[in-house]
């Protein structure tokens, strides 16, 4: 039996009848449709239910239950009866009014009941006690949507989720907010009743909810279901980062290439944007399958690993980590990808590197070097501690700012994130050393020339654009979460398709 697919539930809040059934010709992708009839009062719901085949919710919510109804609770009664009468599908009413509105209601068997309850409370004891008082009450649906603050407020819905699917009864649990979006994806794939979705961004109904667009052509959520593994990028700052962009489209694609799909683990991939690396990794260990490490935690995950592998054992960074029986397994494949990168280059290196950065980075970088037999390297930082614990751990030179000059090398490698969007007028303190040099490598990738490297080509040196690097690196994160292989053409042509709607966008 197939498993069951994700279901979309596009949210709808009319202004007048005329907006309604414009919205109403919109929703093509819904599986049910949720109408908001906060602004409105005089629906002929037979003739609504005649106009659409997709089954429909209806709700009114005042102003303390997070809508617009403006008017006494009471006069919401006739709207829900109507649509009872009429035989629409659902009706969702407030859990603390419940008792009341239903006791002046006759329901059919034709409409079902969803129980909802928005809070701003975010505690799991209390949602649970919530939870609990709610099911007292018998309903088709429970739903139950709270305020999500951090990252970390993201997991209190698996709990719940965990907690409660004993019951078999049907669940929606997720946070509100921009902090609980997170939420909205990852109950997609762990056993939400549907995921509420909205139009186009102008038209949300509730705040951090997706569009239809975003859901289909980024996440791609149709595809997955609960058996899909949750991947993500872990770092602190992230939010320009594209990669989960990169990932999903291109599992996408192999999906749609391979008639297989057996071979292929299926995954989402998604942004954790966490400062605090101990309070994510106590908080999402349990629930996620697979991470792509950034800065600042390469380094800080490697305790928590049962395996790793020789490149993180060399660099004493781990940007990839997969977990196997409940065991994580860790990688660097930005040692890989700089191998693959530089070596054709090896000869013109030969005279020695300049490391700027004392960060992960660097690490990475420098283990790559001695791969490829590269063993006159200097490094240089603001870091100065950093900088000695790199020159006692590979045994390469930590050389003061104003000892430069002294020094004889073919190339320099770029490895912090100077430069990078947003901040793309930024340039390293290197600049007045492309005279000297014939090869300048900057690990930023986007954009793909930096300031540093536009000054390089000004300077007559070969440049080589840290986009190079991230790709490669994605390329064997793929292999690695999904257990098939990406080409470099295949991860170029869907970064370039990404990069373009980017730029439009723009």
């Amino acid at each position: 039996m197939p498993l069951k697919a994700v279901k979309y539930c596009i949210s709808i809040l009319p202004s007048s009848e005329a907006d309604l059934y414009d919205k109403l010709r919109k929703c093509k992708e819904a599986d049910i449709i949720e109408l908001r009839l906060d602004l409105l009062e005089d629906i002929n719901f037979y003739k609504l239910k005649q106009k659409s085949d997709i089954p429909l919710i209806v709700t009114v919510r005042m102003a303390n239950e997070g809508g617009f109804w403006k008017k006494e609770s009471h006069l919401r009664y006739p709207i829900f009866q109507k649509a009872i009468n009429a035989g629409i599908h659902f009706i969702d009413v407030e859990w603390q009014t419940a008792r009341e509105i239903l006791s002046n209601l006759q329901l059919t068997s034709q409409t079902s009941l969803i129980l909802s309850h928005h809070t701003v409370e975010n505690q799991f004891d209390s949602l649970k006690e919530i939870l609990d008082e709610m099911t007292k009450i018998h309903a088709d649906i429970y739903k139950l949507i709270y305020r999500a603050y951090n990252i970390n407020d993201n997991v209190t819905s698996l709990r719940l989720r965990e907690l409660y699917q004993k019951a078999h009864k049907d669940f929606l649990i997720h946070a509100m907010g921009e902090e609980g979006t997170l939420s909205r994806l990852i109950g997609a794939i762990r056993g939400n009743s549907f995921t509420y979705l909205s139009l186009e961004k102008h038209n949300q109904t509730a705040s951090g909810q997706l569009e239809v667009q975003e859901a289909n052509d980024k996440f791609y959520l149709r595809e997955k279901n609960k058996e899909t593994k949750l991947i993500g990028l872990l770092g602190y700052p992230i939010t320009q980062s594209k990669g989960w962009q990169l990932h999903n489209t291109l599992l996408h694609e192999k999906r749609n290439q391979m008639k297989d799909q057996e071979e292929i683990s299926d995954f989402l991939y998604v942004n954790f944007s966490a400062a605090n690396f101990d309070e994510y990794w106590q908080s999402w260990s349990p629930w996620v399958d697979g991470l792509s490490i950034t800065i600042p935690h390469k380094e800080s995950i490697i305790p928590n690993l049962s395996t790793v592998t020789e490149f993180v054992e060399k660099s004493g960074v781990c940007n990839t980590a997969i977990k196997i029986d409940n065991k994580w397994l860790g990688y660097n494949t930005d040692v890989l990808a700089v191998i693959e990168v530089l070596k054709p280059y090896v000869p013109s290196l030969s005279e020695g590197v300049l490391i700027y950065g004392t960060g992960a980075t660097a690490r990475s970088t420098i283990a790559a070097l001695k791969e490829l037999n590269i063993f006159s390297i200097y490094v240089i930082g603001r870091n100065k501690d950093r900088g000695k614990l790199i020159q006692d751990f590979f045994n390469v030179k930590y050389i003061p700012v104003n000892q430069i000059s002294r020094l004889s090398f073919s190339g320099i490698i770029q490895t912090t994130p100077v430069g990078m969007f947003p901040y793309e007028d930024q340039i390293p303190p290197i600049s007045g050393l492309l005279d000297k040099v014939k090869i300048v490598f900057d690990v930023v990738y986007n954009p793909p020339i930096t300031k540093l490297l536009e000054k390089a080509k000004e300077a007559g040196c070969l440049i080589i654009s840290g986009e190079e690097m991230f790709l490669r690196q994605a390329m064997k994160q793929f292999e690695i979460f999904c257990g098939i292989n990406a080409s470099l053409a295949d991860i170029k042509r869907v970064w370039q398709k990404i990069m373009i709607k980017k730029e439009s966008f723009n």
